[in-house]
This record gives C-alpha cells, structure tokens and sequence, in this order.
C-alpha cells in the first residue's frame, strides 16, 4: 500500500507518490463493482484479473456479497486497510457521495467514470467544482470526472472500462498515450494494433478538474518504458502545465505528438459541448504546439503512424527539410508526392551524383522530385542501393520509400533491403500502397515508420517537418480578468511610445475647439473619433482622410460628430484626434493579445482594410524575439510586396520586426495588465515603420 499525504507531494514526476497512486498502486477499491463483467462498470475486475494484476483489488457492491466470484465490501469503512486507488463506477448523483466519502478515508487518487459535469452546462459545472474543492480540501488528487479509466500494459494495471481491453492487446510497448476522450482512446489502441504498435501506458482525463495533461504528462516523462507520449486533445486545460511538460519532454529526448479537434467551426461547437472548455481560435493552438515543441498532426490515423516516424528523433533544424521519395509503383509514388507538396512538404530532385549511383544498379531513372524504379520491380539488388543513395544525397533530409503490391503479396522478401539499407544520418519512411497489414507490423517491429494512405503520410511527414525545439519554456498561470477597459487611440499610441514604438504625432482636441487647433504638423491631415467606446471607428463614420486646410478640419470634425452620434445611439462624440497623414508602401497589423487557453499571443497580418479579408497571418506565442519575428513576416503571404516581390520596392522590415517584438512584449509589463494590443496599422516604409492607429485594452 502506498501510505502519501498527496496535499504535501503531489509531484509529477516518475516514482513520486503521486506517480505510485496512479500507475502503480498495490491496492484499488471499485466503488459499484457490477456483478455483471459484461457492462462497463463490471469490466474492470474482471480486465485487472485477467491481466494478472498484482495488487489486491477490492469490490465495493453494498448490495451484494460477491461481485464476480469475489468477496464485496460494503462500503469503504469495511475494507482491510486504505487502498491507494479508488475508480467510482457510480452514476453522477451517487458519485457525488461516494467521492466525499473516499475524501473522509483520504484515498490518494480517485477516478470518477460518471458524465453530467462540466460538460453537460451550468449545473453540471457547480457539481464538479464541489468534485474538486472536496478534493482539495482533503489532499486528494481527482482524476475525471466522466473518465474512462488508466492502464499500465506492462504490469497488468487495465484499470478501465473501456471495451477495447477486451481484444487481445499485445504487451511490452514503447509509447504512451494520454487522452481527453475516454472512447477515442480504444478507437487509437485498435487502429495501432494494425500497424503492430504497442503501448506501455494510457490514461483518459475526462473533464480535467484536477488532474490532467500536463502533470501526467510529466510523470511519464521518467516513465523508462515510455519513449513517445501521444495526446488526443479536445482542447487545452492548464497551459502552464503543458508547457513544463513539453519543455521537460525535450530535454530528455522523448518526443510529445498531438491531435486536436476544433479545427472547423462545427469541431469547435463539438469539442465545448463534449468538454465544458472554451476553444481558442485553431491559429493559436497551432502557434502553442509550434512553439512548446510538440509535434501536431491533423489527421487522426498520423498520430498513431507518427509515433514510429519520431521515436528517438530530435527536430530537424532546418526551415526547409526535404525529402526525396523513390517508388516501385508510378502511380503510388505519384499520390504520395502529390500529397507532400499539396500540404507545403519541399521534395528533393536528387543531384547528379545521387542519380549516377540509382543508375549504377542497373535501371534507367529519371531526374526528378520522384525516383520511379517500377521497372525493376522490389528486387532487393536495385531498392536497397537506391534507398541508400538516396538518403545519402547530401540535401536530403526524408527518403520516403513507396512499396507496391508485392508488400503485400510478399512482405518478408520485399520490405527487408528498405529496412536494411544504410541511410546514414537521414529519417527513413514507407508508404505501402497496398492493404499490406503484415507489412506495416513488419517495419512497426523493424523501427521504420510505415503508412497506410498518402494523406497521412503526408500530414505525419508535413508534422515531423515543421517539428522545432521549444522557443517558449513556461507560460505564466492564466486568471481571466474580472474588469477590463479599453483605452482611447490617443493613450493607446502613449504606450506605444513607451515601448519604444515609432508612432504617428497627433493632437487631441475637443469638437467645439477645432476653430483654434495649433497643429504641429502640415496638412493634410486625417481626423478620428477619440473615444473608450468606439473601437472600431471607420465602421462608425468616425475616420475622415485627407483634409486639406483648418476649413475643412472643421468640417470634417463635425461630420465625425454627426456620424458616429448616429450610429451608436447613447454616445456622444466630445473629442477628435488629429494626425499626419502618413504615406508608405504597405499597411501590416501587429497584435498581441492574452488567450484564455494558450497564453500571450502575437499577431502579424496584412493591415487596414485588408484584416480579415483572408486568412492570412503568422502567429506565435509571446513574447518573440527578432529572428522569430522575422520568420513571421516571411510567413504572412500578403506582406510579399515589402520583400520585393516582382520588382517592388523594399521595405522596412528590420523596423518591422522590432515593432512585432515590442509589442509581444506588453503582456509582461507588470505596472498594467494588457489583455489585447493590436497596431492597425503600422504603415511600413522604405527606411522605417509607423504605428499611426492602435487599440489597447487593459485590467482593472
């Protein structure tokens, strides 16, 4: 029995007490064990038995005397001695009672199978923040709840409910997985049985209340058995912990891949109803994987076949890593690459000493993105040496082999010399055209990364590609703002100034004082509504551009008055902001913003009238530096005129890059809290950058 006040450790890391409760307890209680091992909340006596589970196990059925063959306890009271873990298998109301009776008994973990929480709406959410301040206050770590259970494979811990446990699952298997969806974790075990993929641990989180991906993240950091840690995420809880976790994840070599619904609106209208979690905008999300160095794919089945591809990989450590593909299939090579280059993977054209050595085995190829050897069919004399050549061309990166039918027809003759071959220091993959399951156990067992369909090939190459070391270590714990407030274009621009920011010389002044306006700057000039309350001016007819002469800035000070009082019944326009007009070769946004889910973000897009118009941007999370930022003008396609593109002149970028870094660097300021910053536009020219429009919102 593990004997831990967890309130006092609740480390998580490998072998901590914490760790010990969870996956590796030597008693279990089964709250509502059902006679019946055919329905789920009878499954998990009979998998831990049949599993060989060393640990004692103890049934609690009050209304039985055996469950299963097996004594039933009464209640918790009746058992020999505290147990170290407890799974409730009891329906929402009476999980409730039960879970504040394993807090009487001080019970390490507790699980709670039952849904109706968080996930279910507004009651749902009050019952499972009395789950965790029950948990807290007694020193319990709650896993769940609607949570379908943990397994160690390799030691017979099958604590679940899940029905995959009931297949044949083979043991001895090197990746973890940890999932927010309870059902979807068999759906990934049984895809993986295909390929021959194997798992040493798994846990479902169900609805996070306590424990949840990060920390447990953490503990199989250590885990010895455990090489590759795969997520299945319906949102992000806790970013903090998920970012110690990536980092830790790095810096010992064991690679975190991730698949995450919510890309489309619909899979973020599912993924709340399901988890009771806001969604971030999918550009976020991207940008929080990218930067914490984990791997994403986007299709399910690349998570699975992407554990193999970086097993004992580090990233690359290249912009543009290429991959030369060679086939002994026209047609199958063709989807492949087609596939590779639809989603922005660089295929290589291997050079004329790489060719020369294909060559020398006997066959006449072409010099392209695909090196075809259908002719010679997968003799090993000829696929082999060309593999080798292949990877060993000194600009390749992924040498993608893509196998006809005979990996199917003959997998023991036909995938050996590609298994075999000397690739040197490049990745080694395989495509099998064919419904070839032998032949994917085959390079599962081997170590080589095989896939079933070129789209997932693709998505699990395109992943492994842009797969980079952390650029972010920690995020700083996120607390929503009770009170925020926005300030006016003219406080907005102060701040600005003070990060150092080039910023547009403007003059606030009253409507009915426009007649005496001293400017310090020549005509023409643009006018604005300065308002806290109008943050999007031009809708509101509050910006009037070229005005020639204090006449006309009469006027126009007037019309903006007459115009915004119209559309925004209530307010009333008392001041104005007079500025320059500034002229350049383009207008860019930058923004930063404080994402509930991920953290401080920054955002570089085309500016002005061009915002939203496609999507177009860069994201990162903040703060960046200057080479990351950058990268993130080289990534916006509509800023391709500032780098010359067909003749235009250059602009600015360096002032560029140092605007983006000042202003991913607000949401640290610790006098003020900033929740959102956007400069729109800078307008970037030849030989500086001018922040002339800005919106800023802040704590309170």
């Amino acid at each position: 029995m593990v004997i831990a006040d967890m309130s006092s450790d609740t480390g998580a890391r490998f072998g901590s007490p914490l760790w010990q409760a969870l996956f590796a307890p030597e008693s279990i209680a089964l709250i509502g064990q059902s006679d019946n091992p055919k329905r789920p909340s009878g499954r998990p006596l009979r998998y831990l038995r049949r599993d060989d589970y060393k640990g004692q196990v103890h049934p609690i059925n009050p209304r039985r005397e055996t469950v299963q063959g097996e004594t039933a306890y009464k209640d918790l009271n009746s058992l020999p001695g505290r147990p170290d873990q407890a799974y409730i298998l009891l329906d929402t109301d009476l999980a409730m009672s039960s879970f504040a009776a394993c807090c009487e008994a001080s019970i390490p973990v507790v699980q709670v199978l039952a849904d109706g929480f968080a996930e279910s709406g507004h009651e749902g959410r009050e019952r499972q923040e009395q789950l965790l301040k029950m948990a807290k206050d007694a020193g319990v770590r709650l896993l769940g709840p609607n949570c379908m259970g943990v397994a160690d494979l390799n030691s017979g811990l099958s604590l679940t409910v899940n029905a995959v446990f009931d297949e044949d699952i083979e043991r001895g298997g090197r990746v973890a997985l940890i999932s927010q969806s309870g059902s979807m974790m068999g759906g990934l075990m049984s895809r993986a049985a295909s390929l021959g993929l194997k798992f040493s641990k798994i846990a479902a989180v169900g609805n996070e209340a306590d424990l949840g991906v990060g920390e447990i993240g953490q503990m199989l950091i250590g885990d010895p058995e455990t090489d590759v840690i795969l997520l299945f995420l319906e949102t992000i809880r806790r970013p903090d912990e998920i970012a110690k976790f990536a980092s830790a994840a790095h810096a010992a070599g064991k690679p975190v891949i991730a698949f995450k619904l919510g890309r489309s609106s619909v899979g973020q209208q599912l993924a709340v109803a399901h988890t009771g979690a806001l969604l971030s905008e999918d550009s976020l999300v991207d940008a929080f994987f990218r930067d914490l160095g984990i791997v994403r794919v986007t299709m399910l089945e690349a998570l699975i076949e992407a554990a193999t591809l970086c097993r004992g990989k580090a990233p690359i450590g290249k912009a543009q890593p290429k991959v030369g593909v060679i086939t002994t299939t026209g047609g199958g090579g063709a989807s492949a690459c087609d596939q590779l280059s639809y989603v922005g993977v660089d295929l290589l054209t291997p050079n004329d000493d790489t060719v020369s050595k294909i060559r020398a085995t006997g066959i006449n190829v072409g010099q392209g993105p695909m090196t075809d050897v259908t002719l010679a069919g997968a003799r090993a004399d000829i696929i082999g040496p060309s593999v080798s050549a292949m990877a060993h061309d000194p600009d390749c990166d992924i040498v993608l082999a893509v196998l006809g039918s005979s990996s199917r027809a003959a997998p023991e003759t036909a995938l050996p010399p590609v298994i075999e071959a000397d690739v040197g220091d490049a990745t080694l993959a395989a495509f099998l055209v064919p419904d070839a399951i032998a032949g994917l156990k085959l390079l599962t067992e081997a170590g080589v990364p095989g896939f079933r369909t070129p789209e997932s090939c693709a998505d699990a190459i395109r992943a492994y590609c842009r797969w980079q070391k952390p650029r972010i270590r920690s995020i700083a714990s996120i607390e929503p703002p009770t009170a925020q407030r926005t300030l006016n274009e003219h406080d907005s621009l102060r701040l600005f100034e003070e990060v150092g920011i080039h910023t547009v010389s403007s003059v606030a002044i009253a409507v009915d004082e426009v007649k005496e306006a001293n400017l310090l700057f020549d005509y023409p000039v643009v006018a604005k509504v300065l308002s806290d309350e109008i943050a999007h001016k031009t809708d509101a007819g509050g910006v009037i551009i070229g005005i020639a002469d204090q006449d006309a800035l009469i006027k126009a000070a007037m019309q903006i008055k007459q115009n915004v009082e119209s559309a925004s019944p209530g307010n009333t326009v008392e001041r104005i902001l007079i500025e320059p007009m500034v002229n350049g070769l383009q207008e860019v946004l930058v923004g930063c913003q404080l994402d509930e889910q991920v953290g401080p973000v920054v955002t570089v897009a085309p500016g002005g009238i061009h915002v939203g118009v496609y999507d177009d941007k860069s994201v990162r999370l903040a703060p960046v530096d200057l080479a990351t930022a950058r990268e993130m003008i080289d990534e916006v396609i509509g800023l391709a005129p500032l780098r010359g593109h067909r003749g235009a002149p250059l602009g600015d970028l360096e002032a560029l890059a140092t605007i983006i870094v000042a202003i991913s660097r607000l949401t640290e300021r610790q006098d003020i809290r900033v929740i959102e910053a956007e400069v729109n536009p800078v307008i970037v020219s030849t030989r500086g950058a001018t922040a002339v429009d800005g919106l800023v919102r802040i704590a309170e």
